[in-house]
């Protein structure tokens, strides 16, 4: 494969490329002009298509987001087929022939014209041997042709995007080169749509473990105080003037202990977020999702909405573990409400197993026991 490293961008790598002997790039509103005809490569990446003129005087590129959808058209090769058997045919019609003509060639150089038995010999070789390299080069032709049928593919690359426009790139080579292509073609969307979809989660499941070790250590420390300090010497943070602080902003008191909020007023963190559900939804706000409440959610509790991608969101607290039903339920869920991923956010225990069947059922699992430090 050719170095194509001064055309990548940041964590861009390349999964394939391909030449094409010819390539016809259309429009859907005049799908029968091709811009250019010309020997081009193809570029695959994790993050794009690009294609390269030979001479580098052009240079396109498709983003895989842009990609609505991809499809293949492969030609038959009857053209090689046919070739094949008109070359044999000709080279069998000229051997078949041969001795005759070479016998008609004597008889016309012996009639006509006063020269020596070895030159007619050598002029009559002449013949003989021109016409055994054009069959030669027939034979070698047809072996070609059947070479190519069967190991050789003419391939038409289809790719549609959001602007309503159809792309089509004729692709010439190897029957193992556009099948590996063609594999490289789906493992590239299903690698934008993981590191896209990891992309998001791991943005959830961060702010969710700050939520919870903050929480987590609210709790503490007002357990600390209560046992510790006496009443006049506690500060409070009561009534309507609660508000969410961060670990990094709360008060020292006492030689440096963390500041001290009981655990009655943890329940006002978030805008009134007084259970686990409560708490979810808003650090979900705050992501910048648009959240539906879901009455009969078909196994879940909502829908998260954000940069074009759909969530079918479950929230399960620490009364219980996660099972494969909750797993199954959400799958559901994703199906039925045609959303893009699945997740669960779970303060309860979750198995190895359950892990593994949310892993093949493609449901994120987002873990909070699993933060540094909380419910050790």
């Amino acid at each position: 494969m050719a170095d194509f490293s001064k055309y990548l961008g940041k964590e861009e790598r390349v999964l394939n490329s391909v030449d094409m002997k010819d390539e016809s790039l259309y429009t859907s509103n005049n799908p029968a002009a091709a811009e250019w005809k010309s020997w081009t490569t193809l570029v695959l990446t994790n993050k794009r298509f690009f294609s390269l003129s030979k001479r580098g005087l052009s240079m396109r590129e498709f983003r895989l987001e842009d990609v609505v959808s991809t499809g293949w058209v492969y030609h038959p090769q009857w053209g090689r087929l046919v070739g094949m058997f008109l070359n044999l045919i000709i080279a069998a019609v000229l051997l078949y022939f041969t001795p005759a003509l070479v016998d008609s060639l004597s008889s016309f150089l012996v009639g006509n014209y006063s020269i020596d038995a070895s030159e007619i010999v050598f002029y009559v070789d002449i013949v003989r041997y021109f016409i055994y390299i054009i069959a030669a080069l027939l034979i070698l032709g047809a072996l070609y042709d059947i070479f190519a049928y069967f190991f050789y593919k003419r391939t038409t690359f289809m790719m549609s995007t959001k602007d309503g426009k159809e792309y089509r790139f004729l692709l010439r080579g190897r029957r193992s080169q556009m099948d590996e292509f063609r594999m490289s073609v789906q493992d590239a969307k299903d690698l934008y749509l993981e590191e896209t979809e990891n992309r998001y989660f791991d943005k959830m499941r961060s702010v969710l473990f700050n939520q919870s070790n903050y929480e987590f250590a609210l709790n503490n420390a007002a357990s600390q105080q209560k046992s510790q300090l006496s009443g006049d010497s506690t500060q409070r943070i009561g009534g309507n003037n609660a508000k969410t602080i961060s670990g990094s902003s709360a008060k020292s008191i006492d030689g440096g202990k963390t500041g001290q909020i009981s655990a009655s007023e943890v329940k006002q963190l978030g805008g009134e977020a007084g259970d686990f559900m409560s708490q979810v939804k808003v650090v979900f706000t705050e992501l910048g999702f648009d959240i539906t409440t879901l009455q009969n959610g078909k196994g879940a509790d909502m829908i998260l909405s954000g940069d074009g991608q759909r969530y079918a969101a479950s929230v399960i607290g620490k009364e219980r573990v996660v099972t494969t039903t909750d797993v199954l339920e959400i799958a559901e869920a994703r199906d039925f409400n045609r959303c893009d991923f699945g997740v669960l956010v779970s303060e309860g225990d979750v198995s190895a197993d359950v892990r593994h069947f949310a892993e093949q059922k493609g449901i994120k699992i987002i873990d909070l026991n699993e933060a540094s430090g909380v419910r050790k």
